[in-house]
């Protein structure tokens, strides 16, 4: 599912499939975000260079579209399509290096 705000694109994957398929599908380029340390939808960032701004909307959306999550002080984390692989299961993800992976508090409102 594709989402506009502003003038930037997010997808959002709806489930493990889906989660693979937009990270398959995406630039290279463009930024990844998932809650950290568990399931989640994961976002993408249609953009090179994404703006705090944008990050926090990805950080919301992948709140929003992620059934378990309810509590607000959750983490996300943050890197470039290039830097993901795919795991042995649908949705699974490393990082090839971790050294460019970034920590996002979500701050609210939106």
């Amino acid at each position: 599912m594709r989402i506009q705000n502003n003038k930037t694109w997010f997808v959002v994957g709806k489930s493990a499939e889906d989660n693979w398929k937009i990270i398959l599908e995406a630039d290279k380029n463009y930024y990844w975000v998932h809650a950290l340390g568990v399931p989640s939808s994961h976002i993408i960032i249609e953009i090179d260079e994404p703006l705090d701004d944008e990050i926090q909307y990805a950080c919301w959306l992948c709140k929003e579209y992620t059934k378990k999550i309810k509590n607000t002080s959750i983490k996300y984390v943050i890197t470039n399509i290039k830097n993901i692989k795919l795991g042995s299961k649908p949705g699974e993800v490393y990082f090839k290096d971790n050294s460019n992976v970034k920590t996002i508090e979500l701050k609210l409102p939106i």
